[in-house]
């Protein structure tokens, strides 16, 4: 009975290989990971390698597992589901891992090996002094013999760089610029910087500068004043960008202004941006109580989703996308190209400009147009849904919306759709 039982396991993990290592839909070195992370039990290999291949669970985080399996299995009842397989989507991976977190941080004893032995003293070299209660230290570029120490000084977190058992990610990180360690004593509060990776994380291995907008006043003031800190310490370690945007801009540099790439500022409590700002890729400023939008602004796309801002400057670059969903804006500036896409949904605006161009898709819905405009260009598709024209009550069909665009000098390429 127990061979068979070990053949049946022993085809069970066979099969998921042939399943999705050998149709590449993970890799071989993924596959070895899951079954190290799972001891080799089919139920959770099967869940594991399912999630990974459909890049919910990344591989890199994949070593995490075997500890949270462990707590799962000893503690279920206290899970919201205790079946695995009822985990499926992202929001119900993050609620297992709090959870597993949270049960490991109440079972967790005191990791130090150097009883007695202040970590001011054990680590002086590193040592570059404190701000905010926070005891500071540096890791230097390209130490790879720190490991050890990096597993200490992060141990109770989640950090990749400090898991005791892989130290590849920590190389990876090391060899790329210094880990900066905030560490509180006489608290489990702990925060490790990397800035050639931009990747500012607390405890729970979460990215700091996506979570402060929803952190106290105090909290936002304490992250501000440790990236101010290390700026202070080592000059050429900037504080980034958006911080500085949310928290003090008018520090902001000329050089500050040009931001490669994006600029999330989702529901941040944005109230004003700096003139002449350009960000190469999308601005996000949705869910703000932003006004007014500031002089010369250049963008990729801009996200106006659900903010405050009453009008569209005639100043304004956008070499892409733009997106106003429930704004007060009532009308456009005249003679506007998108040359990507445009999306309207619900707010003020009552009418388009004429000779407006949409380089790429033009989508609307639920608004109510005094009239539409002369010399409509979109190059792609056109979607009308919910929305209605005033001066038009006899538009039945996407033809009558194309005769309609047609009549006014306009035109669109692409299909119709009401």
């Amino acid at each position: 009975m127990i061979r068979l039982k070990s053949l049946l396991f022993e085809v069970s993990l066979d099969q998921l290989k042939t399943q999705f290592v050998d149709t590449g839909k993970i890799t071989d070195s993924e596959f070895v990971e899951i079954i190290d992370a799972t001891g080799g039990k089919s139920a959770y290999a099967t869940w594991l390698t399912k999630l990974v291949a459909s890049k919910i669970i990344q591989p890199e985080d994949l070593y995490k597992y075997n500890s949270y399996f462990k707590i799962f299995d000893r503690r279920k009842r206290e899970y919201l589901f205790q079946d695995i397989n009822q985990y499926k989507t992202s929001q119900d991976i993050q609620q297992f891992i709090l959870k597993s977190v949270e049960i490991a941080n109440k079972e967790k004893s005191d990791p130090s090996q150097q009883k007695g032995v202040a970590r001011s003293d054990k680590y002086q070299e590193f040592y570059m002094g404190s701000v905010e209660g926070f005891d500071v230290y540096e890791l230097p570029k390209g130490r790879k013999d720190l490991y050890g120490v990096s597993c200490e000084m992060g141990s109770g977190t989640e950090w990749c760089t400090a898991t005791g058992k892989t130290r590849e990610h920590f190389d990876k990180y090391i060899s790329k610029g210094p880990l900066f360690i905030f560490s509180k004593p006489g608290s489990d509060e702990k925060y490790q910087f990397s800035y050639q990776t931009k990747n500012f994380m607390n405890k729970n291995d979460h990215e700091v500068l996506s979570a402060i907008t929803y952190s106290s006043p105090a909290d936002q003031t304490k992250l501000y004043n440790l990236f101010k800190f290390i700026e202070f310490k080592r000059p050429r370690f900037k504080i980034p960008v958006d911080a500085k945007i949310l928290f003090n801009v008018h520090n902001l540099t000329e050089k500050d202004l040009t931001i490669r790439g994006d600029l999330n500022l989702y529901a941040s409590g944005l109230t004003s941006l700096p003139d002449g700002l350009t960000v190469t890729g999308e601005l996000h400023i949705s869910r703000n109580e932003i006004k007014t939008l500031p002089k010369n602004l250049t963008v990729g796309s801009l996200d106006l989703s659900k903010t405050l801002v009453e009008t569209l400057p005639d100043d304004i670059t956008i070499r892409d996308s733009l997106a106003l969903s429930d704004t007060p804006i009532r009308s456009l500036p005249d003679n506007l190209t998108i040359p990507g896409r445009l999306w309207i949904s619900g707010g003020s605006i009552k009418s388009l400009p004429d000779n407006l161009t949409i380089g790429k898709d033009l989508y609307m819905s639920n608004l109510n147009f005094d009239k539409f405009p002369k010399n409509l260009k979109v190059q792609g598709d056109m979607e009308f849904i919910g929305s209605a024209i005033a001066d038009n009550y006899d538009i039945y069909s996407p033809n009558d919306i194309r005769k309609m665009i047609e009549d006014k000098g306009g035109s669109v390429g692409g299909k119709i759709y009401i």
